[in-house]
């Protein structure tokens, strides 16, 4: 493997580790706000600011690693998987919160539902046994989140994202690192 693929793809795996626990963060609290009645605006103090300085780290993160590599490569089996994905759960998300077509305590099941499917066309893409960890933990999670009650969907909706994908991907990180110290001294 090249040292071009090894940066890229250890850059992948930190990345979807970082936003996977800002996610989990992100449900967590807003557990804990719901819980405990703790009586601020939870889209501004949680969602908007975490989101806004993780998309902010992540594109500054992107560039500068970038250099000399050339352009992103935004048409990939992997990279139109994963965007098909976002746009599912954020079009589920609008039509939970800001159309009123499903019951917004239905949206952390079938967004596990939508990166189970996510997670399975991943495996068939890349054949990466670690991907079929995620796809059966998510479907399970998916499963599981359609039968407990609100808000203790946020709490497991977190710990299935550090469980189905942080861990994962951090797992994927250490094989390549591992990998490449082998490479290297070869």
């Amino acid at each position: 493997m090249k040292d071009l693929e090894f940066s890229l793809k250890r850059r992948r795996s930190v990345l979807s580790v970082l936003w996977a626990l800002i996610f989990a963060k992100c449900f967590l609290l807003e557990y804990w706000v719901l819980v405990y009645a703790v009586p601020i605006n939870s889209i501004i103090y949680v969602w908007s600011l975490s989101l806004f300085m993780a998309t902010v780290a992540s594109a500054i993160y992107v560039n500068l690693n970038r250099k000399g590599e050339g352009r992103l490569n935004l048409t990939s089996p992997t990279a139109l998987i994963w965007s098909g994905c976002f746009a599912l759960i954020a079009l589920t998300a609008v039509g939970s919160l800001a159309l009123d077509l499903l019951p917004f305590h239905r949206f952390p099941a079938i967004a596990a539902g939508i990166l189970g499917c996510t997670y399975a066309g991943q495996y068939f893409n890349r054949r990466e046994p670690s991907t079929l960890y995620s796809t059966a933990g998510w479907f399970l999670a998916a499963g599981l989140l359609l039968s407990v009650t609100w808000p203790l969907t946020l709490l497991y909706f977190s710990i299935s994202l550090i469980l189905f994908s942080a861990l994962t991907s951090l797992v994927a990180y250490f094989k390549l690192r591992r990998y490449k110290g082998s490479y290297v001294s070869d």
